[in-house]
């Protein structure tokens, strides 16, 4: 089930790449950031050069930008946010987030989504489970090149949005290719940090499960576009998760 949950999370990372790219082919590879230590979920995980290739890309500001977990409040400058989780939640360590990607890519292999995916360069910032309220928040990364950058900052996010939605067709093949049944995916106006914000809601099944989620975007920002996913199994709580977020 977690490996079908974060496939619901990176499909809508790739497909906002595409919105920006007006369906063409987004440019970079997918990558773990390198190059020196590195911060990723709050835990300082060293570059050992494991998976090292001549064509993944050095990532050397990403310190700066990503998130830390310091005992149960996560900080995130980047974004000049914060959420303070209760002992009922626990946050992925690097090991287990660096794992996401490859667990993602094998639900949608052999789908176009899938193939587009595997040009795109992102990593997760923050996973983190309620096994009590049945609860996910996961947060990811993905570089933008100029192009990207350029295109989103003409964007609003309705835009940005609604873009995303004309592409629901090829997302929810590849939900269904991942064993996810996709019931709805719709535009949503929800309060975020106390404003109104223009977010994704999908309800779907996961192994029988019903799965609820609101995704927030930041995509205009700088170089890292951030995706926000919010979900609750069997009972809709994804509003109320939000209000776990505060201002910086």
């Amino acid at each position: 089930m977690k490996k079908r949950v974060f496939l619901l999370c990176s499909l809508l990372v790739v497909s906002i790449l595409l919105t920006a790219c007006g369906g063409e082919e987004p440019v970079g590879s997918e990558v773990t950031p390198g190059g020196e230590e590195v911060v990723v979920g709050g835990e300082v995980t060293p570059n050992d050069g494991a998976e090292e290739t001549e064509e993944v890309p050095e990532l050397a500001d990403a310190p700066r930008a990503i998130g830390r977990v310091e005992g149960g409040t996560y900080t995130n400058e980047y974004l000049g946010v914060a959420a303070a989780l209760n002992e009922n939640w626990e946050f992925y360590t690097a090991e287990e987030l660096q794992e996401l990607p490859g667990l993602a890519a094998e639900g949608f292999e052999g789908t176009e989504l899938g193939e587009l995916a595997k040009d795109v360069e992102y990593f997760t910032d923050m996973q983190a489970e309620n096994v009590n309220d049945l609860a996910t928040l996961n947060i990811v990364y993905q570089r933008l090149d100029m192009a990207g950058r350029l295109a989103y900052a003409q964007m609003t996010e309705e835009e940005i949005v609604e873009e995303t939605l004309a592409q629901k067709d090829m997302i929810i093949e590849a939900y269904t290719q991942g064993g996810i049944v996709t019931e709805s995916m719709e535009k949503k106006t929800v309060q975020f940090l106390g404003e109104e914000h223009c977010a994704i809601y999908t309800v779907a099944s996961v192994e029988g499960t019903p799965y609820y989620m609101l995704q927030l975007f930041s995509f205009n920002i700088g170089e890292w576009g951030v995706t926000m996913t919010f979900g609750s199994y069997v009972e809709d709580r994804t509003e109320s998760l939000l209000e776990l977020f505060y201002k910086i």
